[in-house]
């Protein structure tokens, strides 16, 4: 039988697990080219990892995705759980109770000691989606901010990469000057010794 809450059935999704839970590496599942004929893995640079989160994300920038996403979660969780309610013949309202908004209640049900043995077998239901919300929370985190931090970032190094390229292109073609028996790397690192404002351009593109 359900927990009670406020005097209303209400089910605990107090997460206590982080993103240092999650499994790693991420399982991102599969992507389709054409159309769901074929399937193959996502696949997850494996430079994410729990080193690389400890070392590149601020708490403060941690706690906000920890935000999003619980809320993302937890919207789609009480949509979800409605319209299970809703196809058993209950048109239930869910809100998120306690401290911390913990609990889940539900409001719109048969006083506990009338239900049915359908709706028990809803409820059970309703509680099992809970629990695996709480479970994969850790990853769904993780999953956020691989593909808005990690990959966003990845994108920058390599742009910035290709920016110091084109400029160090550029002086390795003056510094030919159309002789091609010009040793272009020596000349390349008088450049960086001579010229400290050229090397300060690039510093300033890697930042």
């Amino acid at each position: 039988m359900p927990t009670l809450h406020g005097g209303r059935p209400a089910v605990n999704i107090k997460c206590y697990k982080g993103i240092f839970d999650a499994p790693f590496p991420l399982d991102l599942g599969k992507e389709s080219d054409d159309g769901g004929k074929t399937w193959d893995e996502v696949k997850v640079d494996p430079a994410y990892t729990p080193q690389w989160i400890e070392d590149n994300i601020m708490i403060d920038e941690l706690m906000e995705y920890q935000s999003i996403v619980a809320d993302d979660v937890l919207g789609i969780l009480v949509e979800g759980s409605k319209e299970l309610f809703q196809e058993a013949g209950y048109d239930v309202e869910i809100d998120s109770a306690g401290h911390s908004g913990g609990w889940l209640e539900v409001h719109g049900l048969d006083e506990i000691e009338n239900w049915s043995e359908d709706l028990v077998e809803v409820w059970k239901t309703f509680e099992s989606r809970c629990e695996e919300a709480v479970e994969n929370f850790p990853a769904a985190l993780a999953t956020e901010i691989y593909y808005n931090v990690f990959e966003g970032r990845k994108a920058e190094k390599a742009e910035k990469e290709e920016k110091i390229e084109a400029i160090w292109d550029e002086v390795e073609s003056f510094l030919y000057a159309g002789d091609e028996s010009t040793d272009s790397f020596s000349l390349i690192d008088q450049l960086k010794r001579d010229c400290p404002l050229l090397v300060a351009q690039v510093e300033v593109i890697k930042k």
